[in-house]
């Protein structure tokens, strides 16, 4: 049963990445987020293999394991899928490991190569269920007239200089605050079209080839915006750390920031040397209103301004007037500037509230 579910998704992945609209990206997420959840759940599976035995933690796992499969059979959106994934790992980490406890708990010495032998075995029964007759039922299924006319890729990948954190990306920036290195620019798009090309291509082999859509609205616009953040105050302590208060942050407009890694500038003296690492933070009262920890930059002072460069997608559609107006947006070309979007003001904030306060009343 873990071998079926660790091995599904490599058959499952065109149709997972149609109807979810994940990214390649989003594929290795939902796929790996098994293997996380699986490891994460050894060292208290030992210990409660050790206190009640390899029988009732098994068979209690995998009615979690159960669970997990039901959930991501009824999953509407890849956030829950991702959530099913890690719930069906931690149903099957026991799977080896019990068996290996009652092998020793059960049989002599001698029988225990054998039979692990059987576990390893029945495992790659599990392997070749989950790949090869997975396939064919599939095809079976569209044979009998439920074959997908119309595959959505999405937009697969942002700008070519902005990118997803990765799964153990994710894990070290968040736990220890460390970064990923930079990455080189990723594939054009198309090099990306040709990928999906043979991609359904050999998924529809000697069949009707669906139409296949592509949504470039990303790609194309995130390259062609920057927001600009204004340092209102840098604060350092000896052996603690820097931290530049800014007038933007994950509460207000750098919420994609917290899942992607962009470059950051600063708007003079660009090519000066990054010799501080620096926590950009911005203006809401809360710890988690940051733009990025520990980012290697020139010294900054107050007065300073950043560039968050490739910010023309995500940024201005998840901003927030959480505690402070959202900003303007122009366009500037060779022709000069043009206003697209004043600054929010209070009034803007309160105009769509239908109870008028007199300001003579006392609100108790």
């Amino acid at each position: 049963m873990s071998y079926v579910y660790r091995m599904v998704n490599a058959v499952l992945a065109p149709t997972l990445a149609q109807e979810f609209g994940l990214s390649a990206g989003g594929l290795g997420l939902l796929s790996s987020v098994y293997f996380f959840s699986f490891a994460l759940f050894q060292l208290p599976l030992g210990l409660l293999l050790d206190r009640f035995g390899p029988r009732k933690v098994n068979a209690l796992l995998l009615l979690v394991a159960a669970a997990g499969g039901a959930w991501f059979a009824h999953a509407e959106s890849a956030g829950a899928a991702i959530a099913a994934r890690a719930l069906i790992g931690i149903g099957v980490s026991a799977c080896l490991m019990a068996s290996f406890t009652a092998f020793v708990l059960w049989y002599p010495p001698e029988r225990i190569a054998t039979m692990n032998g059987v576990a390893f075995s029945a495992g790659a029964v599990g392997a070749m269920t989950a790949t090869v007759p997975l396939e064919m039922l599939l095809r079976e299924a569209r044979m009998l007239g439920f074959a997908p006319t119309t595959i959505d890729i999405g937009g697969g990948f942002a700008s070519r200089t902005s990118r997803e954190f990765t799964s153990l990306e994710m894990l070290k920036y968040q736990a220890f605050g460390r970064l990923p290195a930079p990455s080189a620019p990723s594939a054009d798009p198309c090099e990306f079209i040709r990928f999906i090309a043979y991609a359904v291509h050999h998924a529809f082999a000697g069949e009707r080839l669906p139409e296949v859509i592509f949504e470039p609205g990303r790609c194309v616009t995130g390259p062609h915006q920057f927001l600009l953040l204004k340092v209102h105050a840098v604060k350092h302590r000896p052996g603690a750390g820097t931290w530049a208060i800014t007038d933007g942050g994950l509460g207000t407009v750098t919420m994609p920031t917290y899942y992607e890694a962009h470059d950051v500038l600063p708007c003079t003296g660009v090519s000066r040397p990054r010799s501080e690492h620096i926590t950009i933070l911005g203006p809401g009262c809360f710890a988690g209103d940051i733009v990025y920890r520990n980012l290697p930059m020139p010294s900054l002072a107050p007065g300073d301004v950043i560039a968050l460069m490739d910010t023309g997608a995500y940024f201005t559609a998840l901003e927030s007037n959480f505690g402070h107006p959202r900003p303007a947006i122009v366009s500037v070309g060779r022709n000069g500037k043009t206003l697209l979007r004043r600054r929010e003001t209070f009034d803007d904030t309160v105009c769509r509230d239908v109870m008028a306060i007199e300001s003579h009343e006392v609100m108790s």
